[in-house]
């Protein structure tokens, strides 16, 4: 199995057993409206730790990255911005806002061969997925059936 998300692994098993307290994303805005539904990246925001990394798309356009440093605002000109929007009251978010993370899964596509998300599991089984999905980064609370058959998906415990 591909191992460039060690860093995201390490870093997310370094928060198992944190109560989840906030969520932050860096999403697209333009002509003054944002795009909830891509964040460029997101800040999971653990109790007792200052969030300064963020989680994005890879390079490689199918994977998970971690970023070591904070959300910051973008301009891209004519083409809108990057606000920093909290989303800590938007499902799936809100579900597991307040839990403790539990476990934490490896999502592995076999069609691409590749590591494409990570499944959060909290207390009282609330779950967020966060998947690289076409080069967007997506998040739910379930994969879609859709996506699960289509990429052939597969749950590694880490």
């Amino acid at each position: 199995m591909n191992t460039r998300n060690l860093k995201l692994h390490d870093w997310l098993k370094l928060r198992v057993g944190l109560i989840l307290v906030d969520i932050k994303a860096l999403v697209f805005v333009f002509e003054g409206k944002p795009d909830m539904n891509a964040p460029f990246s997101i800040s999971l925001c653990f109790e007792g730790i200052l969030s300064d990394c963020q989680i994005t798309t890879s390079p490689d356009g199918s994977t998970l990255h971690l970023k070591h440093k904070p959300l910051e605002p973008i301009d891209m000109k004519e083409l809108g911005s990057g606000g920093i929007f909290n989303l800590s009251n938007i499902v799936p978010f809100k579900r597991v806002i307040g839990r403790r993370l539990k476990q934490i899964c490896s999502i592995y596509s076999n069609h691409e061969n590749q590591e494409i998300g990570a499944r959060l599991v909290f207390g009282g089984n609330a779950e967020l997925v966060l998947i690289n999905n076409g080069d967007e980064l997506k998040f739910f609370d379930k994969i879609p059936s859709i996506i699960w058959k289509e990429g052939d998906l597969s749950y590694f415990n880490i």
